[in-house]
């Protein structure tokens, strides 16, 4: 027993010595701050070291699972440019003079990095009229890759399009300027921009018209309905007519045309519409009429003109070199007696004559006809006087 006792004390003896001799390793703690942060921050690593007696730390190692670590001894920083968000581990090793290694982690992690949005606006249309519409489109752009949201208004008045475009109508609205404006939002950011349309009132337009009666034919003397349609938009319409020599009476789309004591010729007949506003329009209308002229003084059997015939001719023949338009068709006739209806061809010959004294007062020829009218019913041919009524030629003057 004494034995055994003496030997454990002996062992203690030698293992305590060896004990003293063996030398601990540094203890370490590591921290990160912060411990989140952005792309393109950076935060602070440090290194918390408890160092036994008699020992010295020869090294501060730093490294990083990703980003940029740089530092020397117990503090470094971590630079989180150009790496992707995630988390990253920041590790040191501390190495004593005794060759003791003692790592430590820290952990950081990188939050993605959100910028604010641009948007930039254009409309179609920048005025546009009552009825008419414009579109207003929005090009947002967000740096950072966010999805973006549109939230639209009307002079402040939120509307329910959601999209990058939106159709601003101008039906229902009062004339004037409107703000259009539109948000983009990324859920950290916001961006806007507006556009200006500017609503005007539609103009009204000219009135409009169309003759409908554009060429009447009338004796001289008689009358002609005419007639128009027109329109005016957005008005009260007033028609008024006029011509150039006659008399046209009527109101509205409707008027009448009289040709009481004229000679032949074409007159114009103009009607014109009016809406109240300034505007108006016009149409015309050609009134042709025509005249019958008797040329009597024709003695029994004969076919010369005698003075009281060359007198009316020689109007007509004023009347026709003044108007070109004019033709003239004559016609001869015979009384109806038996001396007249002798002579051959006495109705033509008293047409032919009046032709030929016409063409040697100037005019042309070809305005003018010669025909056998044969005998007249103007007069009684029972009686002298009603067969000097009935030795004629009649002249029927016509626009042509």
């Amino acid at each position: 027993m004494r034995y055994r006792f003496g030997c454990a004390v002996a062992v203690m003896i030698v293992i305590l010595p060896l004990m003293a001799c063996v030398k601990r390793p540094p203890t370490l703690a590591c921290t990160i701050s912060p411990q989140q942060i952005t792309q393109d921050e950076k935060a602070t690593a440090h290194a918390n070291v408890t160092i036994p007696k008699r020992t010295k730390i020869t090294s501060y190692d730093w490294s990083s699972s990703g980003g940029k670590i740089a530092g020397s001894g117990d503090t470094a920083t971590f630079d989180a440019t150009g790496v992707a968000p995630g988390k990253y581990k920041v590790t040191i090793k501390v190495t004593d003079n005794h060759k003791h290694i003692v790592p430590c982690e820290s952990e950081v992690t990188v939050n993605k990095k959100y910028l604010p949005p641009t948007v930039s606006c254009q409309v179609s249309s920048a005025s546009i009229m009552v009825g008419e519409s414009a579109t207003v489109r929005a090009t947002g752009n967000s740096p950072d890759g966010s999805p973006l949201t549109y939230s639209w208004a009307i002079n402040g008045q939120a509307q329910a399009a959601s999209g990058s475009t939106l159709t601003f109508g101008s039906e229902g609205r009062q004339p004037g300027r409107y703000s259009i404006g539109v948000t983009v939002n990324t859920g950290h950011f916001i961006a806007s921009c507006a556009s200006n349309v500017t609503v005007t009132e539609r103009p009204i337009p000219p009135p409009a018209i169309q003759c409908l009666t554009p060429t009447v034919d009338i004796e001289s003397g008689g009358t002609a309905p005419l007639s128009v349609r027109a329109t005016a938009e957005r008005a009260t319409l007033t028609v008024t007519w006029n011509a150039t020599a006659g008399m046209v009476t009527g109101a509205g789309s409707a008027a009448t045309f009289n040709g009481g004591g004229l000679s032949a010729g074409a007159y114009t007949v103009t009607a014109t519409v009016e809406n109240g506003r300034g505007s108006r329009a016009s149409c015309t209308m050609t009134v042709n009429v025509s005249q019958k002229i008797d040329v009597p003084g024709f003695a029994a059997g004969q076919w010369k003109a005698n003075n009281v015939a060359k007198a009316i001719l020689d109007n007509v023949s004023v009347q026709m070199k003044n108007d070109p338009r004019l033709h003239a068709s004559v016609a001869g006739y015979v009384d109806g007696s038996q001396r007249e209806a002798r002579v051959k061809g006495l109705a033509l010959k008293r047409a032919q004559t009046v032709q030929e004294y016409l063409v040697g007062k100037g005019v042309d020829a070809s305005r003018l006809t010669a025909t056998d009218g044969g005998t007249s019913k103007v007069g009684d041919s029972k009686t002298e006087a009603g067969r000097k009524e009935n030795r004629r030629a009649e002249i029927h003057l016509s626009v042509h």
